[in-house]
């Protein structure tokens, strides 16, 4: 027998940015510091002449320079073997000196070249994009302090990422212990050639009858150019008749099913929604930032792990994401994101074995053990709060574990998103950051491929895109991408430390203090990356087009051959 299996929508839409946030404008202050030792001088009134800049040299056998365009300023090299702070104060005593102290230092604010990275009142002229979210977080402030770490690892646990978007593609995750194509699992992890993740969702493009183990594979891409054979041309723009050529179609079959098949496979209502919802993620938390294309990421210069559980309809089984979890902690993630969620799922009142609804709460079970498994390993684990909004009350399952990080959404002006999960009394949600009409990167998946192409427009199938989307999926990975950045400083970070940072640096949102709706407030990247600096340790699928698309993870049980 089956039961009702619970699930929840990620909302994925494309329409126009709205909204102004202003009010959270915040600067810091760049420490002083002492560059080779250098002190700077200022001569008291009377002094400002050669004799002075004689006899400090003469007394303290250091290098002194003049200012040329700034009469009684010098420039004192601290001799060896002395603190520069020590040097500083035994000339502040000389009667001939009114001030010395190291010279005073400004720095750049690291303000990324990316075209769309723009605020809400100063978007792109030539298409209306900006990218409010990370002024709303204090993105920029963050990057004064750091731009992440290669070496940190955000697995994205999705409907796989566009390897070959122009930005993202320089963020890939390669393994180390691996060899390309060899046909060996180099590394022993059970995984043959996982070079760069894992697909668990395989050959299922959104069938539920559809669970093909044998299927998965070693590529969690959603295009790869090497799926196209050249040879076959491109169907004429502007006609749909191509789409009924059973040459066409038998050639479109052979095309790795994680791009889609224009089926609504799930019979939902929307055919492939779920394709591109991995690359919308991914870009949200770390596209290439400071290359001059498309939009900045958090991130900045973190490593996406793209490991692939959910098909081309936007669903996926219960094992197979409890599959992705371990194998994304195996690898050494740093953080994992998890935009997807199973509804509600009551753990305190289990059906017994051989009721209804029982092999269900043994597949709940091993996700929740992969992910207390996961937070055991070190990783950071930030979920989705759900998107029920007030259709009923509670965190989504994952993100109602104490293991992970639960994110929900406000817009643009900080006002919780109609969609977004409130908690229950006994729940946490840590924190919001902005989830609607937020930028990110796209794939032309099969369906809207072959609806552009039919409507005039000489588009390519995988081609890139920037995409406008909304839903708890998308301001998810905003925390996973600074996660990233607070792991690139603080690599030993605990889950709780980090908790700590981002709760308490909080803009405070709503009620005051803690409340059911917006959590601790409003990230603030900057203050949290401050905060941690000062921890006492040890702390104990959206398509192109206008519309909404349903993507949920199901609960299910799983059948296997």
């Amino acid at each position: 027998m089956t039961r009702a299996h619970a699930q929840v929508a990620l909302a994925l839409l494309v329409a126009l940015l709205g909204g102004w946030q202003a009010a959270l404008a915040w600067e810091i202050t760049p420490p002083i510091e002492t560059p080779a030792g250098q002190i700077l001088v200022h001569l008291a009134p009377g002094y400002e002449n050669l004799a002075a800049t004689r006899n400090l040299s003469t007394s303290f056998g250091a290098q002194v320079s003049l200012h040329a365009n700034r009469p009684g300023w010098l420039t004192v090299t601290t001799p060896e073997n002395v603190a520069p702070e020590e040097f500083a104060a035994s000339l502040r005593a000389r009667p001939e000196i009114d001030g010395a102290d190291p010279h005073l230092r400004c720095f750049q604010l690291s303000q990324p070249n990316d075209p769309f990275y723009r605020d809400l009142d100063n978007p792109d002229p030539d298409t209306g994009y900006d990218q409010f979210y990370l002024f709303d977080i204090n993105a920029e402030q963050a990057w004064a302090d750091t731009t992440g770490s290669s070496n940190v690892t955000i697995a994205i646990i999705d409907s796989g990422v566009s390897f070959y978007h122009e930005d993202l593609a320089g963020h890939i995750w390669t393994n180390p212990g691996e060899v390309a194509d060899d046909g060996i699992d180099n590394d022993g992890n059970g995984f043959i050639d996982d070079v760069h993740g894992w697909d668990f969702a395989g050959d299922n493009v959104g069938d539920p009858s559809s669970d093909d183990v044998a299927s998965f594979d070693n590529n969690p891409n959603v295009w790869d150019p090497a799926w196209w054979d050249d040879s076959w041309g491109y169907p004429p723009v502007g006609e749909t008749d191509w789409w009924e050529d059973p040459t066409w179609t038998s050639r479109l079959a052979t095309i790795d099913p994680a791009i889609g098949n224009t089926e609504d496979d799930d019979n939902n209502g929307y055919g492939d929604m779920g394709v591109g919802h991995g690359t919308n993620v991914a870009g949200m938390a770390d596209a290439v930032t400071n290359n001059g294309l498309g939009i900045a990421g958090i991130g900045w210069n973190s490593t996406i792990m793209p490991v692939r559980v959910i098909n081309a309809e936007g669903w996926g089984w219960g094992l197979d994401a409890a599959d992705a979890i371990r194998y994304a902690a195996d690898q050494g993630a740093d953080v994992i994101n998890m935009s997807f969620s199973f509804g509600r799922v009551d753990f305190d009142n289990p059906p017994a074995p051989g009721e209804e609804g029982y092999a269900d709460y043994l597949e709940a079970l091993a996700v929740r053990d992969a992910i207390i498994y996961a937070a055991g390993k070190g990783s950071i684990i930030v979920a989705a709060a759900g998107n029920s909004g007030d259709q009923y009350q509670g965190l989504d399952f994952p993100a109602d574990m104490p293991e992970t990080i639960s994110v929900g959404s406000v817009d643009s002006s900080s006002v919780r998103s109609y969609y977004s999960a409130t908690a229950l009394p006994g729940e946490e949600l840590d924190i919001v950051t902005p989830g609607e009409w937020v930028l990110t990167t796209g794939v032309l998946n099969m369906t809207s491929w072959a609806m552009w192409r039919g409507l005039g427009m000489d588009w390519y199938l995988g081609q890139d895109t920037y995409e406008q989307v909304q839903g708890t999926s998308f301001s998810c990975p905003l925390v996973s991408g600074f996660a990233g950045l607070y792991r690139s400083i603080r690599p030993d970070a605990t889950l709780a430390e980090f908790r700590a940072a981002i709760q308490t640096t909080a803009f405070d949102l709503g009620a005051s203090g803690y409340d059911s709706e917006y959590g601790w407030g409003l990230l603030n990247a900057a203050g949290a990356l401050e905060y941690g600096e000062n921890i006492p340790e040890p702390v104990t699928a959206s398509l192109f087009v206008v519309g909404l698309a349903a993507l949920a993870l199901k609960l299910r049980r799983r059948r296997r051959a």
